[in-house]
């Protein structure tokens, strides 16, 4: 389900960050995976990669939820970060969640 607050935007030169408000991880992750199912259905030819065929998405995940109290905004985006990083590592075109 969609919020009128949820908000994307490209956050670099390949990420973008979505803002799911009054989501939790567990829901986050299923609204990215058909997210990123999606865009793997657009079968958009990548002529230039050397890592598929076709244009995939790799995606990190943090929740609000498991961040302590007094966590920065520079604390949150290394989480996610390191989520995001754990998904090319495991082989791209998939979800990570930071628990």
């Amino acid at each position: 389900m969609r919020c009128s607050t949820d908000f994307c935007a490209r956050y670099g030169g390949e990420e973008f960050a979505v803002i799911l408000s009054n989501t939790d991880g567990y829901r986050a992750e299923k609204m990215l995976e058909r997210i990123r199912s999606a865009i793997m259905l657009l079968n958009i030819k990548h002529e230039y990669s050397t890592v598929a065929p076709m244009v995939t998405v790799s995606i990190g995940i943090v929740s609000t939820q498991v961040l302590y109290k007094n966590s920065t905004i520079r604390e949150f985006l290394t989480r996610a970060d390191h989520a995001l990083y754990q998904a090319k590592q495991q082989g791209r075109n998939r979800v990570i969640v930071n628990q």
